[in-house]
């Protein structure tokens, strides 16, 4: 996922938010992230830099609050996080694309 190189990550947590592991792997541990990977790259080139802005912000969001990187934190805590952020459009971008390539 050569196109978040640092927040491939923070990417992972939250898609494995986004469709959590159960009996099965999670959307962050399946072909879901190549998914998002590849439309990234592709149609949404332009709005990668808005995803990153909004990744950083999260992450700072939880080292203020928290006291540690997203990715540290419980997942209750992640969920937390990602509801107060859920309304913002590259959130829901995001989310539509992790969906997408996990049932995909």
């Amino acid at each position: 996922m050569d196109i978040l190189d640092s927040h491939v990550q923070m990417v992972q947590a939250i898609a494995n938010r986004i469709v959590p592991p159960d009996d099965t792997p999670g959307a962050g541990e399946n072909d879901s992230m190549a998914h998002v990977a590849e439309v990234l790259t592709g149609e949404l080139a332009h709005r990668t830099d808005e995803l990153r802005v909004f990744l950083d912000r999260l992450n700072v969001t939880a080292k203020i609050v928290h006291q540690h990187r997203f990715i540290d934190l419980p997942p209750e805590t992640q969920d937390e996080l990602l509801r107060a952020v859920e309304d913002q459009p590259i959130f829901g971008t995001l989310t539509d694309l992790v969906n997408q390539g996990y049932w995909a």
